[in-house]
């Protein structure tokens, strides 16, 4: 029986590929892409071609890479140029597209817009160039949260001279909204630590102000804070003609205790 190497067998599929990368829309492998090669298996029982033999290969083979371990391909790009130039260079985006290299959104399609809806501190996937990229930052991010040693990051802003009582982010607008110990409102660049906007403290001034320790909710632009006088006030930002991280009162709901 004749056998072959991982190199050779590597070199064959390399040396098929340009007869078409049977893949989907979404980079999923699929086996319909020879369908004579099928109806032959079906009829014939596997006495096949030589060239149709290849194809029923390069289809296994491309299957397996789908469900292997993402250490188990990179151990295969460093084994043979052949296998390098397969994995990562002809069928990259074939491979990762899986589900199982990459965490997506259900039914997307093969562009990496989705990223644009990740929402970290650290801006993880901004700029993400191929899914290759995306399957690495995905596995070292997992790795990291149960190493028992994780690698982190700090960074302490300075947001005025008074102690935060309540805070809340937007990793959209990539600012914090925050009220103090000693009344007021602050909304903060989340990169740079620059105050956006504010409202003073009730104890500073009469007009729109904030009281000391008030409770702060926050969601998608729209903050709502307790005020003197058992009522809530309802600001909104990314009104018509406002800067970056300005609000404007949008409403005052009084109730009974």
């Amino acid at each position: 029986m004749e056998t072959v190497s991982d190199c050779t067998l590597a070199s064959y599929l390399t040396t098929f590929s340009p007869l078409g990368a049977p893949s989907t829309a979404r980079g999923e492998i699929n086996f319909e892409a020879f369908p004579e090669t099928r109806q032959r298996l079906l009829r014939s029982r596997w006495r096949l071609t030589s060239m149709e033999k290849y194809r029923v290969l390069y289809l296994i083979v491309l299957r397996i890479l789908e469900f292997s371990f993402v250490s188990t391909l990179a151990a295969l790009t460093v084994a043979s140029k052949a296998w390098h130039q397969f994995i990562d260079l002809t069928h990259q985006e074939a491979i990762y597209t899986s589900e199982s290299k990459t965490r997506q959104p259900p039914g997307c399609s093969r562009e990496l817009s989705f990223l644009s809806d990740a929402r970290t501190f650290s801006r993880l996937f901004e700029g993400t160039p191929r899914w290759k990229s995306l399957c690495k930052r995905q596995t070292l991010l997992a790795r990291n949260w149960v190493d028992p040693r994780p690698m982190s990051q700090e960074s302490v802003l300075q947001i005025g001279n008074d102690p935060i009582w309540r805070f809340r982010p937007d990793f959209k607008r990539r600012f914090f909204v925050s009220s103090s110990h000693a009344g007021g409102l602050n909304v903060t660049d989340m990169d740079t630590a620059r105050i956006l906007w504010r409202l003073p403290s009730s104890l500073d001034s009469d007009g729109d102000a904030v009281r000391p320790y008030a409770h702060l909710e926050y969601q998608d632009g729209m903050v709502v804070f307790d005020r003197e006088g058992d009522g809530v006030e309802v600001w909104q930002a990314d009104q018509d003609g406002a800067a970056r991280g300005e609000f404007s009162r949008i409403a005052i709901l009084n109730h009974d205790c």
